[in-house]
Formats: structure tokens, sequence, C-alpha cells
């Protein structure tokens, strides 16, 4: 019974620790081509969730999983999701073509549409990205 136990308690402690391969594993993490959106839902969601709630950022071998993990699931909800989905939809990193991108872009103007809604003003940390989106909603309205 002894013997049961402690090897219950060892593959219990294994599968909660801390483990960086394993996240990577689920989400590539080098995969710098890869939509942002896979820590959001399925096996990469599972695995980021893992890897914030077993990681410990006081633990030296631990803080960067720990942070990473936060970091990208903080992507996930609210304001943040909303703009990282702008940021997708919109290439905002480019310059060139303002006018389709913003306008014409169906997919674009919905992912716009829904940071302005999404972000609120008058809250602190979100009060840019809502300034964002109105401004652009406001130039990418056609003319009247």
């Amino acid at each position: 019974m002894m013997r049961t136990a402690v090897f219950a308690l060892s593959v219990a402690s294994a599968l909660s620790a801390c483990d960086w391969a394993a996240w990577n594993a689920a989400c590539d993490l080098d995969g710098a081509n890869l939509p942002w959106t896979r820590y959001c839902s399925g096996d990469c969601n599972a695995a980021t969730t893992a890897a914030a709630a077993s990681c410990n950022s006081s633990k030296p071998e631990e803080n960067s999983t720990k942070t990473g993990a936060d970091n990208v699931l903080s992507m996930c909800n609210g304001c943040s999701f909303h703009w990282a989905n702008f940021a997708a939809a919109c290439d905002v990193a480019s310059i060139e073509n303002y006018h389709d991108r913003f306008c014409v872009n169906a997919t674009c103007s919905a992912a716009l549409a829904a940071m302005s809604t999404g972000c609120d003003a008058d809250v602190a940390a979100e009060a840019n990205e809502a300034a964002a989106a109105d401004s652009y909603l406001w130039a990418s309205a056609p003319a009247a």
C-alpha cells in the first residue's frame, strides 16, 4: 500500500511540474509565423494554462516559463485579446496601404470594431487601445 501511495504522489508531482518542453511541444513556441490565437484554445491553451499554474516565478529556473505563460494567457481575454486580434488582422506593422487595410478589409474592420467595443476608454490600461480604435473607425468611415 505504501509503495502505491508513493508512486501515485510521484506521478502527480511529475504531471504538475513546471515543464517548458511540454509547453513548447504543444504550442511550437519557436513558430514565429503561427497565429498567437493558438494560446487561447485547444491543446496549446491547456499546456499554457498548466505552465502558468505549475511554474513558480520565485524559482529562477521556472521564472521565464511562468512569466511567458502568464503573458500569453493575458492575451486571450479582454482588451488585450481585441488589440492582438486587431494587430494581426490589420497588419499594423506595415504602414503601406492604410485605406485598404482599414476601410476595405472586412476581417480588419471587424477586428477594429471589436476592439472599439471591447476596450474601455475609462480604464487606464485600455485607454490607448480604445482611443486608437475610435480614431481608426472615424478615419475609415465613409464621408457624408
